[in-house]
């Protein structure tokens, strides 16, 4: 299913009830999609009007277009992102679901073969957590680039619009913390392989990421406003 062919309406289903077919990170991925859509909106109406903003010249309106292309790239990658990290969520849930323990009435043989399954099955779960904590990494990411963005973009955006692109970095902001809070709940379960290499990547983009908004809030304060 390509998520973001899907009415809103359908997504909201899909998530808010005990049993939900969306996890956290697919979630907070579609939502760092609504945010990265805003601050396109107010980069492309920017360029549209690079001739009466502020140091309206060729080089801004270069940078602008620029920052178009790579959010594009960038809407086109989470979107994708989407997909994988929701097919990653099911594939785990299946493997949680096969994985059975040896019963201690089972002797012999049977022992024999009924643990082997269940080690088989356990590298299973292992296998498909690290590729279900694989995907909310590299959408975060995606969402750390789109703030560092920002940060170099946002003083050549349109009074009239700016609100917007700091609207739009406040959510990705968010849609950041939550594909990090999936990593760390999977982190935490120890199952994961490669776990060390996924949590030194999770500190590095959690650094970037703080580091990126923190910018952005000096330059929304500066604009007057409070984010």
């Amino acid at each position: 299913m390509d998520l973001v062919d899907q009415p809103l309406h359908t997504i909201l289903a899909v998530t808010g009830h005990r049993s939900p077919d969306l996890g956290g990170s697919t979630a907070s991925i579609l939502a760092a999609l609504i945010g990265l859509s805003l601050i396109r909106m107010a980069v492309d109406v920017s360029l549209g009007n690079t001739g009466g903003s502020k140091g309206g010249s060729e080089a801004t309106a270069d940078e602008l277009e620029q920052a178009l292309a790579a959010l594009d790239h960038q809407s086109a990658a989470l979107a994708d992102l989407a997909d994988a990290d929701q097919d990653a969520f099911r594939a785990y849930l299946e493997a949680l679901k096969r994985r059975r323990r040896p019963q201690a009435s089972e002797g012999g043989r049977a022992a024999a073969v009924s643990a082997e399954q269940a080690r088989s099955r356990d590298d299973a779960v292992s296998s498909a957590e690290t590729v279900a904590t694989q995907m909310p990494v590299q959408a975060a990411h995606v969402i750390v680039e789109a703030l560092e963005l920002v940060v170099v973009t946002g003083d050549r955006i349109r009074p009239t619009v700016v609100s917007d692109i700091y609207g739009g970095a406040a959510l990705l902001r968010g849609a950041l913390t939550g594909v990090l809070l999936a990593v760390d709940i999977n982190l935490k379960s120890g199952q994961s392989q490669s776990e060390e290499a996924l949590s030194a990547d999770r500190e590095d983009v959690f650094r970037r990421g703080k580091a990126a908004y923190a910018a952005i809030r000096i330059q929304a304060k500066a604009a007057g406003y409070e984010i």
